[in-house]
């Protein structure tokens, strides 16, 4: 099985699955460059991830929409299956993020046969780098939101469940077993 990534030369949750993923594991590159290449899976992760990433919106658009397009094109060309790292934030479409992978699930949905939508919650690790991780090791975060309570999984949580579905067809996947905790107490565990 050829499984092509994106997202995993750099990104925080694609590398992480690539490292767990049996059988050839090619690398994309830059997704706004159109190229085939032979692939059973895709694996799309490439995407901003914080808002550090959001702050410029054309380069959130043009990645997150124009990437896509691009990737469904190669894994229809392929007659393979797409595996989309969405976000549980397109249950509240609130931003420019949400809404651009609330579009790309539709699309998927509409122009592939064989796909998997992700909606991937907070991921936290001592060894993630951007999001809440990098605010609070750059004390960004107000001392009034360090008892805030978040919703997330472990990196291994995530890695477990993302595995045990990736052979399913057409299916948007949900991760469950979330745990909740303050913000004082994930940086405690995480950084």
């Amino acid at each position: 099985m050829i499984n092509l990534f994106t997202g995993a030369e750099r990104g925080f949750l694609g590398s992480n699955i690539k490292k767990n993923i049996n059988g050839i594991t090619l690398d994309y590159g830059n997704i706004l460059d159109k190229k085939i290449i032979n692939c059973d899976r895709l694996f799309h992760f490439a995407s901003p991830s914080d808002d550090f990433d959001f702050s410029n919106n054309k380069n959130t658009i043009n990645t997150i929409v124009n990437g896509t397009l691009n990737m469904v094109d190669i894994i229809n060309e392929n007659k393979g299956k797409i595996i989309f790292a969405s976000s549980i934030g397109v249950e509240k479409p609130d931003n420019l993020y949400r809404q651009c992978k609330l579009l790309m699930e539709k699309y998927i949905q509409d122009n592939c046969n064989n796909w998997i939508i992700l909606r991937i919650p907070r991921i936290y690790d001592k060894s993630r780098k951007k999001g809440l991780m990098k605010k609070l090791r750059l004390n960004l975060v107000p001392e009034k939101d360090m008892n805030n309570q978040i919703e997330f999984l472990t990196l291994n949580d995530f890695i477990k469940q993302t595995l045990e579905v990736v052979n399913e067809r057409n299916i948007i996947y949900n991760y469950r077993n979330l745990k909740c905790n303050t913000i004082a107490n994930i940086k405690k565990l995480y950084t």
